[in-house]
């Protein structure tokens, strides 16, 4: 299997029960980071430490562009 394909399948089961959100960056950061590392020991892929992280800023950093021109704006819906 491509790295990149592993890498992809590892973070979105780390990402996939939503135990990353509500925290902060750093805790979430951590949290994907060591879910991803459970993930490959139990798939015997040879994965870095370092390609991991990177894995995760990127995905993390294309969120945060996706999600930069989204706000909520509370509309007052009384009548």
């Amino acid at each position: 299997m491509a790295k990149e394909s592993i890498l992809e399948k590892a973070y979105i089961q780390a990402t996939d029960n939503m135990s990353t959100s509500g925290v902060d960056k750093d805790a979430a950061f951590q949290t994907i980071k060591s879910e991803m590392v459970a993930y490959f020991s139990k798939h015997d892929a040879n994965v870095t430490e370092a390609e991991i992280e990177e894995y995760i800023k990127v995905q993390t950093g294309e969120l945060d562009e996706a999600l930069s021109d989204y706000s909520m704006i509370q509309m007052d819906k009384r009548i």
